[in-house]
């Protein structure tokens, strides 16, 4: 008796998952094994507000959203189609090297302006995914 309850209760539990997803799952379209999905975001946080955007030699930060437990920001800043700078920041709890990017100078990048793109990044089993992303411009 005890043995067709287990198995009744199983089927059950299996039938009700099957009709009620849990939410994180129904929502997270990543890659397995990575998380991210589409409710992923990076949005740019300057630190030093100015009207306008950022300038070179301000300090900016991002606020993110997602699923993926270790996620990680690259933010890429390009002078006439040359990548002037480029920083990877991790933005989980362990990650012991901080969260802020210097928008110059750098040794390619001595002054004027940029574009700049952030990248949101997860890991996937096959490597590591960009989830989302948000590009701005910075002032000379």
């Amino acid at each position: 008796m005890t043995r067709q309850l287990g198995l009744i209760a199983g089927s059950a539990a299996m039938a009700l998952a099957l009709l009620f997803p849990v939410a994180g799952a129904a929502q997270s379209k990543g890659k397995p094994g990575g998380g991210g999905g589409s409710g992923s975001s990076v949005t740019l946080v300057q630190l030093t507000p100015r009207a306008g955007g950022p300038a070179y030699g301000d300090v900016v930060t991002f606020s993110i959203v997602t699923s993926s437990t270790q996620p990680y920001v690259r933010l890429e800043c390009y002078q006439n189609g040359t990548l002037v700078s480029t920083e990877t920041n991790g933005y989980f709890a362990a990650y012991p090297w901080g969260q802020d990017y210097n928008l110059g100078p750098t040794p390619k990048w001595t002054g004027g302006a940029a574009t700049c793109t952030a990248s949101l990044l997860t890991a996937t089993r096959r490597g590591t995914a960009v989830v989302a992303t948000t590009s701005f411009s910075v002032s000379a």
